[in-house]
């Protein structure tokens, strides 16, 4: 009577916590004259059709989105002028980390236009090829604890890299400590 008692207990456990169905507690195991039901496992939910992901574009169309990656090439503006300044291209250097490169000197003053102020290495290296953006790790919706360079005065500031208005513009805020203590320009992004 014991055995019979526990495997009711058992059974009614086992159908209120979903693991056997109520059709599975009807079926009795024979040769048992004191069980009520033997509780065997519900079986097992349809499994939903796996579609495949589809990889993010890498190409651009007037009817596409644009990414929510700082990852192409921007334009950017001139503060003083509001005109168009560089073309400059942010890749991934690996493992997400990403880096900018000046690709072009757009409305130069000069033929090649040189970083005379930077320090080191960059002192005096043509503007065009110039790394000027390193170690942006990706956050949630932005990337971060990065490095800017300004050729014109040559200081390298802590940068933060933001997509705004569906990837189509990049707030990038150059800062020194804390963010409120910067500026942000915003760069287009080219077709």
């Amino acid at each position: 009577m014991k055995i019979a008692l526990l495997r009711t207990v058992a059974a009614g456990a086992a159908l209120a916590s979903g693991l056997v169905s109520l059709s599975a507690l009807a079926q009795v195991t024979p040769g048992d004259p004191g069980a009520v039901a033997s509780p065997r496992p519900a079986p097992a939910p349809a499994a939903a059709p796996v579609t495949p992901a589809t990889p993010p574009s890498t190409t651009s169309s007037a009817s596409a989105p644009a990414r929510l990656t700082p990852i192409g090439l921007w334009q950017t503006i001139d503060d003083k002028t509001g005109k168009p300044r560089s073309l400059v291209r942010i890749s991934d250097s690996g493992q997400g980390v990403l880096i900018g490169r000046i690709e072009k000197v757009l409305n130069a003053t000069v033929a090649v236009p040189v970083c005379e102020k930077c320090d080191g290495d960059q002192k005096n290296r043509p503007i065009e090829g110039l790394q000027i953006l390193s170690g942006l790790k990706p956050y949630d919706g932005y990337w971060a604890d990065g490095r800017i360079l300004n050729p014109e005065d040559g200081k390298t500031y802590n940068v933060k890299a933001t997509p705004v208005d569906g990837g189509r513009k990049l707030e990038m805020r150059g800062y020194i400590g804390l963010p409120v203590f910067g500026r942000t320009q915003t760069w287009i992004r080219e077709p």
